[in-house]
């Protein structure tokens, strides 16, 4: 508790990056429907999903899609880990570290 005005100061000085952006989640029935929403380019890893960026030099910013497989179940564990994936790629780009 001490540090308490010391962590208010701290933060009120730490410049906040602001890359927040607009994600559309597009839910497919089947995988086959990947490649008709995403497109068959080599970054296409048909039948999992896309991240598609909409940026232009108007809008830097832009906008994000994701397009994934909608999940059958709570627990469908391939499905939700696609969503993710492409989420990280709505925040950190078109890259696989």
């Amino acid at each position: 508790m001490k540090y308490l005005p010391l962590l208010l100061l701290l933060s009120a000085c730490t410049p906040v990056e602001d890359n927040t952006q607009p994600i559309k989640v597009t839910l497919v029935a089947s995988s086959a429907e990947i490649a008709v929403h995403c497109g068959k380019d080599n970054t296409v890893m048909e039948g999992f999903g896309c991240a598609k960026q909409n940026r232009s030099s108007i809008n830097p910013g832009g906008s994000c899609e994701i397009v994934a497989v909608r999940p059958r179940a709570f627990d469908d564990d391939a499905a939700i880990k696609t969503l993710g994936h492409e989420l990280w790629h709505c925040i950190h780009g078109p890259v696989h570290d």
